[in-house]
This record gives C-alpha cells, structure tokens and sequence, in this order.
C-alpha cells in the first residue's frame, strides 16, 4: 500500500518543489538591473552639416568593477599601398592587404586600460588596439606585422576612427555594497561610416574583464547625403550628370571670386 501511495503522491509532490525552486529569486536573476540602462540617441543621422554625434550611455554594473564601453563599426577588408625607395624615388611597392578589420574602433574606460587589465583578461575582452587587430594581416614575421599594424593604427587615428578616451566613464553608487552607476558621453567623429555599430559593455575587476551586455548603434545618411548615396549606388547615371554639373558650378564660383578679387 505504501508502495502506492508514494507513486500517487510522488510526482505532484516533486513538481511542487520544482516550481517553488524556479520562483526563488537569484543574485543576478531575471530583474537585476545590470546591464545598459540608457542608451539616447540609439541612431545617429549623417546630414549634410554633419560634425560628428554624441551619444549618452548610462549602466548599471556590480559594486567596485570598472568599466570600459566600446563602439565596434562593421567589418571590412582594406587594401593599402606600401611606399619605398626605387632609384632615389618614393613609390609604391607593395599592396598590403587587412582582412576583417573593424572600420571604427572607439573606447571609453573608468581607468587606464593598463590598470584594468593588469591581471591579464581574455582576448574576448582585451582593449588596446591589437587585441582587435589580431588575424588581420597574414605574415609570419612578427616585427614587419608590428609595423604594419602599428601604421595603419596612426592612420585610422589621424581621422579620428580609433580612439580611446580613459578616465572618462564615470563610476557613483547607486545602491551601497550592491549596484554601480556609470554615465559617459561618447563621442562619435565626423569621418564615422553608416551601418551598424556594436554598443559594448564590460566589466572589470581584478584584472578579470567579462561582456556585460551588448546592444546596436545605428549611423544612417539622411538629407541631401542619402540622396547621392542613393543615385550612385542605384543610377549610376544621374549621379555621374549631378557630379559634373556640381564641379562646373563649383568651377563657375570660384572664377567669379577670384576675378572680383583681382578687380579691386
């Protein structure tokens, strides 16, 4: 008769636990507000009086981590030309070739990325530039990839599309012993491409970096530069006529200045 009995009473008894071990409440369940709290404007628009974006992030991480935030541009493959002597004369010698390489990479940390990563983070969640430029270049000889790598940083830097900015999130309590609140302003360049850009979250403590949460930042043309965008991409024409038309009326412009300048 027990035998029974437990088997009549057994399985509602177990599920009973079940659902009273899923309705307990964990330390990072489903209500914990870490993660992006605010992210304001989630797109950024390219007119044609475009001077680069800014956008507002606020996050809630765990007590004491530190916190980087990153925008991560679209992925690309990047064709340069390598200059070198040749009787006396700079002239190209040598195409070199990146593959999968981010367009914009740019950087915001509570502290220096040194100071983060002291105890030596995982490659997912490295911050200096070579950490994302791993695998881009194909050679085996490491001091020319050092080199090459190292010049394509100063170029990328020079328009303003690598960047990092330490010391520039900044880190209140929010809830004593428990949350953190981080605010940044992060501010895109001018030269920054349309697409999809990936919004990074990460926290550090002990040297160990983790991805906290992730979201998408948009970059659209609108206005006057989506229209050519448009006809380039889609009547090669219009945009060939638009293009010689513009440059004669930029030509006609600056031989009327230039010829009242030589008139007084």
């Amino acid at each position: 008769m027990n035998r029974y009995m437990l088997k009549g009473f057994g399985y509602p008894f177990l599920i009973g636990i079940f659902i009273s071990f899923l309705l307990v409440p964990g330390v990072y369940g489903e209500h914990s507000p870490i993660g992006l709290d605010v992210v304001q404007p989630h797109t950024i628009r390219i007119g044609s009086f475009f001077s680069g974006g800014k956008v507002t992030v606020r996050a809630v991480v765990p007590y004491g981590d530190q916190v980087a935030l990153r925008i991560i541009g679209p992925r690309e493959e990047l064709a340069l030309m390598r200059k070198g002597r040749v009787g006396g004369l700079w002239m190209n010698v040598q195409q070199i070739h990146f593959k999968n390489l981010p367009k914009v990479y740019l950087l915001w940390t509570s502290e220096k990325v040194a100071a983060m990563e002291r105890g030596g983070a995982a490659k997912a969640t490295q911050l200096n530039y070579l950490s994302i430029l791993s695998g881009s270049l194909e050679t085996n000889n490491q001091e020319e990839e050092s080199l090459l790598l190292n010049e394509l940083i100063k170029l990328k830097e020079a328009d303003h599309l690598y960047q990092i900015f330490e010391g520039t999130v900044r880190i209140k309590p929010l809830e004593q012993g428990v949350w953190d609140q981080a605010d940044a302003i992060l501010e895109l360049p001018p030269k920054i491409y349309p697409g999809s850009y990936g919004l990074e979250l990460l926290a550090f403590k002990e040297g160990k970096g983790r991805l906290v949460h992730s979201s998408t930042l948009e970059v659209k043309l609108v206005g006057f530069p989506a229209l050519i965008s448009g006809l380039a991409l889609q009547k090669g024409l219009w945009y060939g006529i638009l293009a010689v038309l513009i440059a004669m009326i930029s030509g006609l412009l600056i031989g009327i200045v230039f010829s009242s300048k030589g008139g007084h």
